[in-house]
């Protein structure tokens, strides 16, 4: 086994504009879990959302008509996450039943069931080029998987075993990040085997950390109310928002998206100033994603429900 080495909650998604105003108004309220959302994710088109929930259960959901297409049920807990495959031919999930499964996408049928975690699974993802899976538990284990096989090829252990909650891999796949309730940021070389560097990061555990699309940024959310962009070369601090549980990057980074509570600040980076706050929402926002062309974003939400968040034209505006 290797070791790595060494409250508000803040959700940030870099959105991008080219225009100087930027509106976005409530599309869309998909209604269908009875318990909490924890994730949502769009496809790559979006044309399609994926929602991860607390009653146990996976759905995937068709965003123009708000309807369920297919629910996907087999986990013994919680669901923490859930995240297509870069194909979207398939899904895995992350659940307080100490499993990671992966689904068929059209027909909901589970495919494989990875067990050798102890604890609850807080999340897992596909590598980019969908040849690995690699997960994250409360112990602070971590597990990268022949998504193929089902087999299990590594296993590694943030220190003083502090929980996982959330990786991410550069675009490249070359480097992932592991966010832990340490407070650290965790940049683990896939080619290297090894971690090249960590840093503290928050006081109050990181919650999410993702790359910018040129791998020279990071953006973090912790638990002690602030979100940060980081030069990932370094691990030095470039500025600092206010923001809870979730950060990612979009094309040109000139906007982030923010969750605080039940609502949704979007701040202009260059300027740091806030300029729309989306509501909505009836109870905390869990996670935050923007679609690929930037003119949407989706909520998840201990309400229940998932919000599709569109962008107004500047016509539209007037």
């Amino acid at each position: 086994m290797k070791r790595l080495c060494l409250g508000f909650l803040f959700l940030v998604v870099v959105l991008t504009s080219c225009e100087n105003k930027r509106e976005f108004t409530l599309l869309q309220t998909l209604e269908g879990h009875t318990f909490v959302v924890n994730t949502a994710f769009f496809s790559s088109n979006a044309d399609r959302a994926l929602s991860a929930s607390s009653d146990f259960s996976i759905k995937l959901w068709n965003i123009e008509s708000g309807h369920c297409i297919e629910t996907f049920k087999g986990h013994s807990g919680e669901v923490w996450s859930a995240n297509f495959s870069p194909d979207e031919t398939k899904i895995v999930s992350a659940s307080q039943d100490a499993t990671v499964k992966i689904w068929d996408a059209n027909s909901g049928t589970c495919l494989k069931t990875l067990t050798g975690h102890n604890a609850v699974v807080k999340y897992a993802v596909f590598s980019p080029d969908g040849t690995k899976i690699v997960s994250g538990a409360k112990d602070g284990e971590i597990k990268i998987w022949n998504a193929n096989t089902g087999s299990c090829i590594s296993t590694l252990e943030v220190p003083y075993n502090y929980q996982v909650n959330h990786i991410s891999f550069s675009q490249n796949g070359e480097k992932i990040i592991f966010s832990a309730e340490d407070g650290r940021v965790y940049l683990w070389d896939v080619i290297a085997d090894s971690c090249v560097l960590s840093w503290y990061a928050h006081s109050l555990g990181v919650k999410t950390a993702f790359y910018n699309s040129d791998g020279n940024k990071i953006i973090s959310a912790g638990g002690d109310g602030k979100v940060k962009i980081w030069d990932a070369e370094r691990g030095t601090c470039l500025k600092t928002f206010t923001g809870e549980k979730y950060a990612i990057y979009s094309l040109n980074e000139d906007f982030i998206a923010v969750i605080v509570d039940d609502e949704i600040w979007i701040y202009d980076v260059e300027t740091e100033e806030k300029i729309q706050t989306l509501s909505g929402h009836g109870n905390f926002i869990n996670s935050i994603m923007y679609s690929s062309d930037g003119k949407s974003i989706i909520s998840a939400s201990d309400d229940y429900t998932i919000k599709i968040w569109g962008e107004l034209n500047a016509d539209d505006i007037l």
